[in-house]
């Protein structure tokens, strides 16, 4: 399984590789830190995409296994209450999911309103992996050329949402 670490380091490598400007926002504990802090930042998401015509809030989650506890979502409002406060249509805001099976990772990319949706209609505590993508975007893999690691293609999915 990969570690969100790992996860969040290949978001990075995969913008540096499409030219898309990508601003990580560390987060406020200590490194392998599991206890919560008092009076500590937190920021509104992981990352700050921007491929110079739009921009993109992203929150990056990873799971091992088909389903993440909503409990695991706690950026949710405050992403949803930042997102709201800027009316521009080159604007978006989600979570990436990072799903690692048996055999395969499965990468999805959600919007805040559409994981809003999702939540507000479910009374389980967590979300598999089929009910997001319902709702969101596959995110493709491809290996760029003279390289033998798979990327997330984000260029495409920056484009298509």
């Amino acid at each position: 399984m990969n570690s969100g670490k790992v996860f969040e380091n290949l978001i990075k490598d995969s913008c540096k590789l499409q030219d898309i400007v990508c601003i990580r926002l560390k987060d406020a504990g200590y490194q392998g830190e599991q206890t919560e802090r008092r009076f500590t930042i937190t920021n509104v998401c992981d990352f700050i995409l921007f491929d110079s015509e739009k921009m993109l809030l992203l929150e990056a989650k990873s799971t091992k296994g088909k389903s993440i506890p909503i409990s695991r979502l706690k950026q949710l409002e405050k992403l949803h209450n930042e997102y709201s406060k800027v009316l521009c249509n080159n604007y978006r805001a989600g979570f990436i999911f990072e799903f690692c099976l048996v055999d395969v990772n499965i990468y999805i990319y959600v919007s805040i309103d559409s994981l809003d949706k999702i939540i507000s209609n479910t009374a389980k505590k967590s979300i598999n992996y089929k009910e997001l993508l319902e709702g969101g975007k596959t995110v493709h893999k491809y290996i760029p050329v003279r390289k033998r690691k798979e990327r997330l293609n984000l260029e495409r999915l920056i484009n298509e949402i």
